[in-house]
């Protein structure tokens, strides 16, 4: 049995001679969270930050090559909060440190503990078909992981999960017959621009109530065939079933302001696709990457960086190297 700190003991132990049980002052963690969270997800959560830094550190002897590291960060670090982020919204503190340390790693190099970061870590984390390498925004992924969470609250209305929301829903019963009522008000206004003995639109009344672009778009919708239920679809997807992979694309898509592609954005895109799909090492692929993207430490970017170095060729002493 757990107490708050603020009741006393009188009353704890008059509630465990009730209930003949104990006080459990430690707990453990149950699938990597703390059973209890109090109002700082920061703290609670900063087992997860010890585990990615743990995982991290442990690999820093072993010097993989950029292809590893690349892999090692989307298949095992990433791994490590992804249950957490499908439960909670994890703090942006907890996800920026995260990201910093994943960030340091890559661009770590060797027997060298300060490194030079050559791209933001929001750069590198845009998809590879448009310059970046793909590392996932784990503010946009936890978002896209507790969408997956709402999908499941529509559509598997049998489940426990939904159960429990739906009484929890039962305090607001005022507020939600209001909603049940203005619902079946509208679906009885769509009903009546139905033509019953063709199921389908109604033209002369469609385009009698709404304006010409407004008419367009509701006769582009297909009325539901008699006898089959409404059911959620995800318009993100050709199978209409949802997905964590098109919730995030679409999220990052609309918080990122996204304004469209360019001619010469569609070209980078064909060139950045026919690099990663060369049949070549990975380690290769992303040096390749690394040299399109000015990252190597080259004394010319070097020197672009504003470290004091010279910019003479090392063997010649004289020429300035490129």
């Amino acid at each position: 049995m757990v107490f708050s700190a603020n009741v006393d003991m009188e009353k704890r132990q008059t509630i465990m001679n009730l209930w003949n049980s104990s006080q459990l002052q430690q707990y453990e963690n149950y699938l990597g969270l703390p059973p209890l969270i109090g109002r700082s997800k920061t703290t609670a959560s900063a087992d997860i930050k010890h585990r990615v830094w743990l995982k991290l550190q442990g690999r820093k002897g072993n010097m993989f090559s950029q292809g590893g590291m690349e892999i090692l960060l989307k298949a095992i670090a990433l791994a490590i909060p992804s249950y957490a982020m499908s439960c909670f919204k994890l703090p942006a503190k907890l996800c920026s440190e995260i990201e910093s340390m994943m960030a340091r790693y890559w661009w770590r190099q060797k027997n060298e503990e300060k490194n030079v970061h050559w791209i933001s870590w929001k750069r590198t984390c845009q998809s590879k078909s448009i310059g970046g390498m793909g590392f996932k925004d784990l503010e946009i992924f936890n978002m896209a992981m507790l969408a997956k969470q709402a999908w499941r609250l529509l559509q598997n209305k049998e489940s426990l999960f939904h159960e429990m929301y739906a009484a929890r829903q039962e305090l607001f019963a005022e507020s939600n017959n209001q909603r049940e009522e203005q619902v079946c008000q509208l679906k009885d206004q769509v009903s009546s621009l139905i033509d019953p003995s063709t199921n389908w639109w109604n033209l002369t009344k469609v385009r009698a109530l709404f304006n010409p672009k407004i008419a367009e778009v509701v006769l582009r919708i297909h009325p539901r065939a008699l006898g089959y239920m409404d059911k959620w679809m995800s318009e993100h997807e050709k199978s209409s079933n949802f997905s964590i992979k098109s919730a995030y694309i679409f999220f990052k898509i609309h918080l990122e302001h996204d304004c469209g592609e360019t001619l010469n954005g569609a070209i980078m895109k064909k060139f950045w696709n026919s690099l990663w799909r060369l049949r070549i090492p990975h380690k290769v692929k992303v040096f390749a990457w690394k040299a399109c993207k000015e990252s190597l430490p080259s004394k010319a970017n070097l020197i672009n960086r504003k470290l004091d170095i010279s910019g003479q060729s090392y063997f010649c002493k004289h020429q300035m190297e490129d």
